[in-house]
């Protein structure tokens, strides 16, 4: 089991010399929007394709990126009311492992923020496992697809890299302390 929220790919581009690559343009499937993409100093949404089936991804440095990800899904999940955002308790995370098996997600990771390492065996079912992931949110455990394909990938090169997250509605869920949850899996904000 990984830690890393997205697929890793080290990319491998002819970069001129004396060039600074910024920004890629990466082909993806319009159906999979939106696209949360990398930009130079954040996360930003990319609700639909260029014509031509691409979208535009900043590299960047990895610090802090991860978190920034799940946050902003996060935020999104809820304004938009995704359904994926789920209570902090056993059954909230049976429905969140439920929700990405009912999504195409058939095998599931679950990783927790290091603030939940003393209380989350008072909630998780002896028989899964969870790997701490330092990057994560206070307080938050998420549901990923095993195959971090189906949510999305890291490039790679020269100690940067740059993300991709596709169709984040259906390939993550996100379990959060239940008085931020209602009964549904969405904010009751």
């Amino acid at each position: 089991m990984s830690d890393v929220l997205l697929d890793v790919v080290p990319l491998e581009i002819k970069k001129q010399e004396d060039k600074l690559l910024a920004w890629l343009e990466l082909r993806v499937d319009p159906a999979l929007a939106p696209f949360l993409v990398s930009s130079t100093r954040s996360v930003v949404w990319i609700d639909q394709a260029s014509k031509e089936g691409f979208v535009r991804v900043a590299l960047r440095s990895p610090n802090g990126i991860q978190g920034e990800i799940v946050a902003t899904i996060l935020d999104r999940a809820v304004q938009e009311d995704w359904g994926n955002v789920y209570s902090l308790s056993e059954h909230g995370l049976q429905e969140a492992a439920q929700y990405l098996q009912d999504q195409g997600a058939n095998e599931v990771d679950l990783l927790m923020s290091p603030s939940l390492s003393d209380q989350v065996g008072t909630f998780l079912p002896d028989q899964w496992e969870v790997k701490t992931a330092s990057w994560l949110p206070l307080d938050t455990l998420i549901v990923v697809p095993r195959d971090r394909t189906y949510l999305g990938t890291f490039g790679t090169l020269d100690g940067n890299v740059c993300a991709i997250v596709h169709h984040p509605e259906r390939a993550i869920a996100i379990c959060i302390p239940t008085e931020s949850v209602d009964d549904e899996g969405t904010s009751g904000e």
